[in-house]
Order: structure tokens, then C-alpha cells, then sequence
């Protein structure tokens, strides 16, 4: 605006700026100008403003321009879009680019305390769970801002609060330690529960138990956790020690007196001398018998008996120096007139040196040890040793009455072996004794860590006189080979077994005795560790044993045994016969059993590349190719054209549900698979539904793939890493892929080879026979310790 002019008519409005035009402006009306109002605006910048007076009358000229008015036409601001954030994946706080954004402005913020504000320079995410120091547990609100270096742009808005929620890291290592060191314990035999009060015993059962359930608790607090590892510490360190106490005799059984502490026994005048096992349930006593200090559980020295009445002491010291005192009082019958059935142990001395004494078991089979019978056993020259058992009348008697008490319905002799030193064990049972077993109406078994021999009641009958058993273990290997040898060149073997080649399994094992023509049934044990690991090879395994006898009057027979429990790690397998022989456990090995075809290859330079990534195309192939899919495939993905190499397998796949596309609706067909993504497949490859449980570190509860890690490591298909973690995370390599899919498939792993297929697969590599069993096709026979053998 301007003051009036005298005589003015108009007025001329100059608006200049550097390197333009000046624009004039006439304004006839009134002594103001709206500068911001002009059509067409002004450009930003500054500009220099004059007026000049005009008059239309020849008696004035125009006025001097004014002083320099200067207008300032500012640069239009503008807002940057607002970030669009979510959290993916692993917690990766991603969000979409801004344009003209040059940062972005992430703030954490959680309920009392200050907000915590992260510049991102570069890239649109941010690990949360990465962040340094970490956040603590908690909820967090989390937004982000995009900001710009430009003055023409001023900051977006926030982003939308996007919920980021860090949970309670709750530490079970001490709990999961402790709880497997008593497990340990208890399964190894260090704690038994003979050996302490039952109330301690219990309170440590409980303990336990409790622990497992907190571990295996996904909500389970720190609180719990350090409460559970107390009682459990507090348990295992408040067992008290059993003052319980079992004295076994070497012959016959101890009776109450009536009298605390003071038991009596009663031996037939052949029983000489007499030993007693102590065995407290405190092991960290000291046991002294007749003034000899022993072994806890160990037979003391005979101690020499005299016709009638002897005394026995027996003193047990705790480390407390208390001292418990018993007294057996064994009485020693009489010379008999004579002996109607005497027992022989032919050339053995009454005292040689090469010759002891061993106690062992009589059981009433499933129900304990009801009496005891000695063993002579015999150092050979060749340092074999050699057993003789004498089963009499008496033994018989107090083994059938305590037999009858169980509820039992076999007599079990038990002749240990535990170092696999006894070359061969005869057997002695009386008539007298045979007569009071058969009279029971109970069976008799005579058990050996090499074999069983059961005698039905029936077959008790009518045995008048003495019988022995000589049990004789084939363990020399050119010995075995020759029984071997034998039984391939049976003519009614090769018939049999449909001229199959045959094999020994475990120990043949030769009887000898005088037992007329009656039914018995022999059982053989035979290794767990003979056994192929796969279900399917297991099953043929089994389905092709047979038993081979080789009568002593010249009579060969090929029997099918049936199967059964032996001890722990063993079968048993179990047939009928009337007369003794060697029985030998045979396979029959028909040759080429099955072919296998490669699943995967190698690389153009002749490599196997086992630390190589799989990528979802190639898995998709490889499973295709290994379960011959027919069905149409339905799956179809924007990026898999119909000429991809693998376009057929990933519609195949997706189309039965093995594998599935990304949420935006694509199958990423290069992208390299996880461990985590593996599990996923084979769980329902397997359908794998169960709630097994796990206790990997790095798979917390709510893991997108929690449930079918803990299903395929409970099926065994998949195993975790040494640290405890499983790394759902890690790219699966080509050495792994295959030892999973071989598993899966129960293939392999293949043995035989003189070479390696791959030079970057040496034979001393851990997954060599798992890579060969999958990348190569080959014939192959089942090994009887599990996996294949290549047939070349």
C-alpha cells in the first residue's frame, strides 16, 4: 500500500526479480495491491517492489519510484507419507520406503519408562531382537517416522503402533543339569532304591517328577524353575541311607528264631562248609563274617562246619561307628548210612587251587532269587574256565516251596558268565531233586548267559536216575565257521531256504546230555545290535532267521523259532525239541534284495558340494522324484512359469500339501530352505501330529515351526546340535538334507564301497555312506547291523 498522490490518476506498480522481466502492474483504483492474490502467482524468491505516481494531465509529469519495497514469495512445504511398519519374521520390524525419505525414526515405548528413539540411515527394517543393550521383557509400542533433509519436506506422521512383545527368558540349564545327572544316576544304577528309606526315596521321586513337568512347562516362570532345582537339590541331598540288611547263605535258606537278630539253617552232612553274601542296603559299611572283613554283595571264605550246632557271627559297622551284630546258627545233619544218588565232579581235587567256589542264584522265574546252589568253577590250562553245578535234593525242596509262595510256576537255575570267560558248564540234578520239581508240578529251567533250557513238568515224569547237561558255547570264530560251512552245503538247508546263501547269527551252542527222548524247549539269545535299525529291514531280518540242529545221531532239521525277550539287549528265540544237538541261528541271505536310485546328483565339476545350500526348487524336486508322485499338481505360482525345470515337482508338492507358497502368494523357488522349513516337510510328510515335547534352547514356545521340530526329533529323523540348540534359522546343507531324507525313507546308509564317489566326500567324512545312499544307484543287501551293503 501507498499514501494518495495529489493530482494522481494511477498509479504503476514495478515488481522486479533477478534474471526475469519486471512485471508492471497499473492500478487505477484505490492505493493498495494484494501481491499474494496476482494471477498468475509469483514464483518463490525475493523480489524489489516500487510504485510510480501518474497523472493523465499534461501539467504533471510522473513521480520518482518509491523507495525499494522487498516481498519475500516463500518455497511451498510438504509432509512425508506416512510409513506403513509390521513386524516379520524373527521379529524384524519392517516397513515400506518413503519418498524423499532420508531416515526413519523408529521409538520404542513401554509403560514408565523414556521412550527410546533409533535413527535407521539405511534400509527400511530393524531387528528388534538384535538391538544392543536388549530390551527387557515387556510390551512395546513401536512407531515409526520418515524424515527428510530437504527443507521442502517436513516429517511424516507416525506410523501406526505396531505391538512388540519381548518375553521372559526363562534359564532351566541348572534345572535340565541337575534333573539329567539324577535321571543318570538312576539308570545306571549309582542311586538305588534298596539303599535308602522309603520316605527319602519318595520324597526324591517327587522331586523329580515335578522337575520334568517344569522343564517340559512352556509358561514356566524363573520363580518355578528355581524353585523346582531347591527341591530337587534338597532331595538328592536328604536321602537317607537304609539300614536294611539281606544275608544269603551258600546253601539253603536262612530261617527267624524268634529272637532279633538270630536265624538258623539246617545242611545235610555233604555240606561241609558254608559262606554268606552280606548285602546291606548302606554300601558304605563294613561286614565282617566269622572274623573275616568282606565285600558288600561278596560271598565270604567257607567256613568250616561240624556235625550239629555251629555259630556264626556276623557284624555290619557303619561309618558312624554303630555296630548291628547277627548271629546264624547252622546245623550240620549226621553221616548218613549211605547215599542212594551221590554226585561225581570227575578230576576235581577237594581243594585244588585251580578250582572256586561260586554262589548262584535259584529264582522262581519273574519273582526273585528263592535259594542258592554253588558252582565249581575250573581254570583250565588254556585259561578257559570251566563250571559244574550240583542241583540236589535239598536245594530242590527249599527252591520249590519258595517257588510255590511266589505264585511262580517255573524253578530257574541262573549260571552267570558276566565276563564271558566259561568255556563250557555241566549240570547235575539228582533224581531226589528232579522227583520234588516234578512232584510240584512245577517247570525247571536252566539259564545261561548263551542259552535256556526249559523242561516242561510233563517231562519230569518218570526220570529215575541222574541226569546231566553239558552246555557248551561256540565262541571261537573258525569254529563257528565251520558249523557255517555246514549249514550252507546242507542239502536240506539249501532246499529250505530256497538255495539262499546263509549266514550265522551270534554263537551256535552245542548240548550234551543223558536225558532220554522227552520234550524240552531250548531259547537262544541273540543281539539287539544284529539287528538293521529300519523297521522294514528289521521285520525281513526276523522273518528270515531260522535254527539250524545238528542232532548227534546224524539227523539235521531247519526249525522257525518263535520270537521273544531274552535280557536286556537281547532276543530270544525259542523252539521245541525231544532229542540234544548243536543249534545254530541262521539268516538266509537271498542275494540282491532290493535296488535303490539316486535322489540327488552332483555338480558339473564332478562335485558333491556337501555344505552347499538346498534351495525349495530343489527340495520340491527331490521329493517328488523320491515318493514317484502321479497325482495332477494344483500349486501355481507367479513366480514359477510352466518352463521352470522345477515347475512340475512344485505344483506336485504344494498340490498334496508338503510344501507351501510365501504370504504374498509366491513359492521363491531360489530361495535357500532352513532347518526349521525341513522339519515343517517332513512332519507332514510323516503326518506327524503328536504334542511331542523338546528342549531346545532356540525354539521358543510360539515358534511358527515349534510343534513339527519336536515331532520329527522325537521320530528321530532330525537331531538337534551339540549346544542343545536346534538353529530352525540355519540353511540346511546337502550333507544334512540327505541324512534326513535317507531316515525318512529308511534307506541306507550304504557300506562297501572301496572308494569315494565324490573327492570333495572323503570316506572319513560323517555323513560319506548317508551322501553315497543317496547319489548313486546301486543293488544292495540288508547289514545285519543296520544299513546296506553295496552289491557291485
Amino acid at each position: 500500500s501507498w499514501d494518495e498522490v495529489n493530482h494522481a490518476d494511477t498509479y504503476e506498480v514495478t515488481i522486479e526479480i533477478e534474471g526475469a522481466e519486471p512485471l508492471v502492474i497499473v492500478v487505477e483504483e484505490g492505493t493498495e495491491l494484494d501481491l499474494s492474490a496476482l494471477e498468475p502467482a509469483l514464483k518463490p524468491g525475493t523480489y524489489s517492489v516500487t510504485v510510480v505516481a501518474k497523472s493523465s494531465n499534461a501539467a504533471y509529469s510522473d513521480s520518482d519510484p518509491s523507495e525499494e519495497v522487498t516481498y519475500e514469495v516463500p518455497v511451498p512445504v510438504v509432509a512425508l507419507a506416512t510409513p506403513e511398519a509390521q513386524l516379520v519374521e524373527n521379529d524384524v520390524l519392517t516397513w515400506e520406503e518413503v519418498p524423499h525419505a532420508d531416515t526413519y525414526e523408529v521409538t520404542i515405548e513401554i509403560e514408565g519408562a523414556e521412550p527410546l528413539v533409533i535413527v535407521v540411515e539405511e534400509g527400511t527394517e530393524l531387528d528388534l531382537p538384535s538391538l544392543e543393550p536388549a530390551l527387557a521383557p515387556g510390551t512395546y509400542s513401536v512407531t515409526v517416522v520418515a524424515k527428510s533433509n530437504s527443507p521442502l519436506y517436513t516429517d511424516s506422521d507416525p506410523s501406526e503402533e505396531v505391538t512388540y512383545v519381548v518375553a521372559v527368558v526363562v534359564d532351566k540349564t541348572a534345572l535340565q543339569n541337575k534333573t539329567t545327572e539324577i535321571s543318570d544316576d538312576l539308570t545306571e544304577g549309582v542311586l538305588k532304591q534298596e539303599q535308602y528309606t522309603e520316605e527319602s526315596w519318595q520324597a526324591l521321586q517327587k522331586a523329580l517328577e515335578d522337575a520334568k513337568k517344569v522343564l517340559a512347562d512352556p509358561d514356566a516362570t524363573q520363580a518355578e524353575v528355581n524353585a523346582a532345582l531347591d527341591v530337587l537339590e534338597n532331595a538328592r541331598g536328604g536321602l537317607v541311607k537304609s539300614d536294611r540288611i539281606t544275608i544269603v547263605p551258600s546253601i539253603g535258606t536262612l530261617k527267624p528264631t524268634g529272637t532279633d537278630g538270630v536265624y538258623a539253617i539246617s545242611v545235610g552232612h555233604s555240606t561241609s562248609n558254608i559262606s554268606f553274601t552280606v548285602t546291606p542296603d548302606d554300601p558304605d559299611v563294613q561286614i565282617t563274617v566269622h572274623g573275616q572283613i568282606v565285600e558288600n554283595g561278596v560271598a565270604s571264605g567257607p567256613i568250616a562246619l561240624n556235625v550239629g550246632l555251629n555259630e556264626i557271627t556276623i557284624l555290619v559297622k557303619g561309618q558312624d561307628e554303630s555296630t548291628r551284630t547277627y548271629k546264624i546258627q547252622v546245623t550240620r545233619e549226621a553221616a548218613p548210612a549211605s547215599n542212594p544218588n551221590p554226585i561225581y565232579y570227575p578230576g576235581v581235587p577237594s581243594s585244588p587251587s585251580n578250582v572256586e567256589r561260586i554262589t548262584v542264584d535259584v529264582e522262581a522265574r519273574g519273582k526273585g532269587v528263592v535259594a542258592k546252589t554253588e558252582i565249581l568253577r575250573t581254570t583250565n590250562a588254556d585259561g578257559t574256565k570251566s563250571d559244574e553245578v550240583a542241583f540236589g535234593a535239598t536245594v530242590a525242596e527249599d527252591s520249590v516251596r519258595k517257588t510255590l509262595e511266589a505264585g511262580a510256576t517255573t524253578v530257574r537255575i541262573v549260571i552267570p558268565d558276566e565276563k564271558d570267560e566259561v568255556k563250557d558248564v555241566r549240570i547235575d540234578l539228582t533224581a531226589a531233586a528232579l522227583a520234588v520239581v516234578q512232584k510240584s508240578g512245577l517247570d525247571l529251567e536252566i539259564y545261561t548267559d548263551n542259552g535256556l533250557i526249559t523242561i516242561p513238568n510233563d517231562s519230569l515224569i518218570g526220570l529215575n536216575d541222574n541226569l546231566y547237561f553239558h552246555l557248551i558255547p561256540i565262541k571261537q570264530e573258525d569254529e563257528r565257521k565251520l558249523v557255517e560251512q555246514r549249514a550252507r552245503t546242507e542239502k536240506l538247508v539249501r532246499e529250505l531256504l530256497n538255495d539262499g546263501n546263509v549266514y550265522v547269527v551270534d554263537r551256535p551252542f552245542t548240548i550234551e546230555t543223558n536225558m532220554p527222548s522227552r520234550k524240552v524247549f531250548i531259547t537262544l539269545p541273540m543281539n539287539e545290535s544284529n539287528l538293521p535299525t529300519a523297521t522294514s529291514g528289521r521285520e525281513r531280518f526276523l522273518s528270515d532267521l531260522a535254527i539250524f540242529i545238528e542232532h548227534s545221531d546224524g539227523e539235521r532239521k531247519v526249525v522257525t523259532p518263535e520270537m521273544g525277550d531274552y535280557a536286556k539287549g537281547k532276543l530270544g528265540l525259542t523252539f521245541g525239541i525231544e532229542k540234544f544237538s548243536t543249534f545254530t541261528i541262521l539268516n538266509r541271505d537271498g542275494g540282491v534284495e532290493d535296488k535303490h536310485d539316486a535322489y540327488i546328483i552332483g555338480y558339473p565339476d564332478g562335485t558333491f558340494k556337501p555344505l552347499h545350500a538346498l534351495t525349495r526348487a530343489q527340495i520340491a524336486v527331490i521329493l517328488h522324484r523320491v515318493l514317484d508322485l502321479q497325482a495332477e499338481g494344483t500349486g501355481v505360482y507367479p513366480d514359477v512359469s510352466s518352463s521352470h525345470w522345477a515347475s512340475e515337482a512344485i505344483r506336485y508338492v504344494s498340490g498334496i500339501g508338503l510344501m507351501e507358497g510365501m504370504p504374498d502368494g509366491s513359492f521363491q523357488p531360489d530361495r535357500d530352505i532352513t532347518r526349521a522349513e525341513m522339519a515343517l516337510i517332513i512332519a507332514r510328510l510323516k503326518e506327524l501330529r503328536g504334542d511331542a515335547s523338546h528342549t531346545f534352547s532356540d525354539v521358543g514356545a510360539g515358534h511358527w515351526a515349534e510343534q513339527g521340530i519336536a515331532n520329527v526329533f522325537e521320530a528321530g529323523y532330525m537331531e538337534g546340535m551339540p549346544d542343545g540348540s536346534f538353529q530352525p534359522n540355519k540353511i540346511l546343507t546337502r550333507a544334512e538334507a540327505v541324512t534326513v531324507f535317507n531316515r525318512v525313507l529308511e534307506r541306507g546308509p550304504l557300506y562297501g564301497m572301496n572308494q569315494p564317489t565324490w573327492p570333495d566326500v572323503p570316506m572319513d567324512h560323517w555323513a560319506f555312506h548317508q551322501i553315497e545312499e543317496a547319489s548313486q544307484d546301486h543293488s544292495y543287501q540288508l547289514r545285519p547291523s543296520g544299513g546296506e551293503t553295496i552289491v557291485k
